[in-house]
């Protein structure tokens, strides 16, 4: 990608996260977002529809990054879910503004879908013999938790380290196989 396009769109979320910070994503005007960024308007419309798209674009990419380079069939699945956490620790500030702060449903909502994308082939391996829709259930239940567990971890600032982290998420993903295997051993 260009470099000048890179430079306005980093100067453009950070001018967003720095009205964030003190307002409503509603109450923040381009007028402040390009003084702020030192931009002008013509070339926020050059890149935005208007402040929603570029709030949408700025949550995609902050899902985007979390995951970025960490997936692979070769790397194992805890080793992954440490450099996802220790990558949200260092950028935790934006983090925290969109999720604890403003609480932004369009956020999590793209946050979760990217967690229950990476989640779904873990819950086929630990659930391997149930149907479809048990196993997107079983998914849903493990996304909350973690999106939950992501909150309030930056909630406390992040000061559980990230290996702690990392046992609660397998603590939460062993209780549903444990649970499961104990229903099936009390049905019959």
């Amino acid at each position: 990608m260009d470099k000048r396009i890179i430079k306005t769109e980093r100067a453009f979320t950070q001018a967003l996260f720095h009205f964030l910070n003190e307002k409503e994503l509603n109450k923040i005007t381009v007028k402040e977002l390009c003084d702020y960024a030192e931009m002008n308007r013509g070339t926020f419309y050059l890149h935005y529809i208007d402040i929603y798209d570029l709030m949408d674009k700025t949550e995609q990419k902050m899902v985007d990054r979390i995951y970025s380079g960490n997936h692979s069939e070769l790397r194992p699945i805890n080793d992954s879910l440490l450099n996802v956490f220790d990558y949200i620790k260092r950028h935790k500030e934006e983090y925290k503004t969109l999720i604890v702060k403003h609480l932004s449903f369009g956020f999590i909502n793209k946050l979760s879908d990217k967690i229950l994308a990476e989640s779904m082939p873990i819950m086929e391996k630990l659930i391997p013999d149930v149907n479809e829709e048990t196993l997107k259930n079983a998914s849903y239940f493990y996304v909350g938790g973690a999106v939950a567990l992501l909150r309030g971890w930056l909630e406390n600032d992040c000061a559980i380290p990230c290996e702690e982290l990392l046992n609660a998420s397998i603590i939460m993903a062993e209780y549903i196989y444990k649970t499961r295997i104990k229903n099936e051993l009390t049905e019959h």
